[in-house]
C-alpha cells in the first residue's frame, strides 16, 4: 500500500519596513511599521531581529498581535549580537492578506562620531524593503556610513529642523534589512547673527526712538532673547 503524507507548505510572505527614528536629548525613539503581505502557507508568527541596545517598548496593534515573547539571543556565531522577538498573530491577522504591525523601541542617546542606531528587522520573509527617516534638530548633521544605504530622493537637508510633524533630516533606503543604521553624527555649535537698526525722530515733545533687531540662527534654535 502506498502511504502518502501531506505537510503544510511553509509560510511565504513579504514585508515592507517603514522606520522613523527621533534623536531626542534623553535617547533615540524608534517607531517602525511592518507592512506584511501574505503570499501562501499558514502564517502564525513573525520573527523580528533587533540589536542588544534597542529596548522594546510596545508591539501592536492588539487586534493583530496575540503575544510577543521577550527578545532572545540567536544560537549562532554569525548572529550572536542579534536577538529575536517572536510576534504571535491573532486569527484576524492570520486571515488577512495584508496587515501592518507597529513596533516602538528606545535606545540610549548616541555620542558624536560614527554611531549605530538600532532597527527592527523582520526575518523569514521572501523579500523585504526598508525606508528609514531620521529626525534630528538643526544643530545635528547626519551622514550615512553604510554603502548599502541609499539616500531617498525626498530627503530634506540635514540642517533643516525636523520633528514628529515636520520633514525628516535624512531619508534612506535599503534592500538588505539590517538591524542597525550606520550614521556619522556631528553636533554643530549654534551661531546667532544680530542685525540692529535704530531710527530717531525729533518732535517738540522729545525724541522718539525705534529699534528693530533681526536674528539669523544657524545650527540651533533660540528659545529666548535677553
Amino acid at each position: 500500500a502506498l502511504s502518502l503524507g501531506v505537510e503544510e507548505s511553509p509560510p511565504l510572505y513579504r514585508v515592507d519596513v517603514s522606520a522613523r527614528l527621533f534623536l531626542e536629548p534623553d535617547g533615540v525613539r524608534n517607531e517602525t511599521d511592518l507592512d506584511v503581505r501574505w503570499v501562501r502557507g499558514s502564517l502564525f508568527e513573525i520573527d523580528v531581529a533587533l540589536p542588544p541596545g534597542l529596548k522594546v517598548v510596545s508591539v501592536g496593534p492588539p487586534d493583530l498581535v496575540e503575544a510577543a515573547t521577550p527578545p532572545q539571543p540567536i544560537p549562532s556565531v554569525e548572529t550572536a549580537a542579534e536577538r529575536i522577538l517572536k510576534v504571535r498573530l491573532t486569527p484576524q491577522a492570520r486571515d488577512s492578506r495584508r496587515f501592518t504591525l507597529k513596533l516602538t523601541g528606545r535606545q540610549a542617546a548616541p555620542p558624536r562620531g560614527d554611531v549605530r542606531l538600532g532597527l527592527f528587522a523582520p526575518r523569514g520573509a521572501v523579500a523585504a524593503t526598508a525606508v528609514y527617516a531620521v529626525y534630528a534638530g538643526r544643530e545635528t548633521a547626519l551622514e550615512p556610513i553604510d554603502e548599502a544605504l541609499v539616500r531617498d530622493g525626498s530627503a530634506a537637508p540635514s540642517a533643516v529642523t525636523a520633528d514628529a510633524a515636520g520633514a525628516p533630516s535624512l531619508r534612506l533606503r535599503s534592500g538588505r534589512n539590517p538591524t542597525t543604521l550606520g550614521l556619522r553624527l556631528e553636533r554643530r555649535a549654534r551661531e546667532v547673527r544680530r542685525e540692529t537698526s535704530l531710527a530717531a525722530r525729533v518732535t517738540r515733545r522729545g525724541v522718539e526712538l525705534r529699534q528693530e533687531t533681526v536674528l539669523r540662527v544657524r545650527h540651533g534654535v533660540v528659545s529666548a532673547v535677553e
